[in-house]
């Protein structure tokens, strides 16, 4: 199934400005989508899939184009109140 993002984040954005969109692009992985550019507020990536390849690395991502959702989420990776 295929979602057009950029109508979504259309529709979300027109409701309620304050609604965060998060996105998991572990399938798509970057190279083929880019959310953050549709204006999605969150995209996760688990690495030890697509990206790497052989799930020989386990890792993930969380990224965000937007100061204070970075900041909030380094807050709760690193346990601070």
């Amino acid at each position: 199934m295929e979602i057009d993002i950029k109508k979504v984040v259309e529709i979300v954005k027109n409701y309620n400005s304050h609604i965060l969109l998060a996105v998991d692009n572990t399938f798509a992985t970057p190279y083929f989508q880019k959310p953050i550019d549709f204006g999605v507020n969150i995209v996760v990536h688990s690495m030890s899939k697509y990206i790497s390849g052989h799930s020989d690395v386990i890792m993930g991502a969380v990224i965000t184009n937007c100061d204070q959702i970075n900041n909030d989420l380094k807050r709760i990776q690193n346990g601070r109140k």
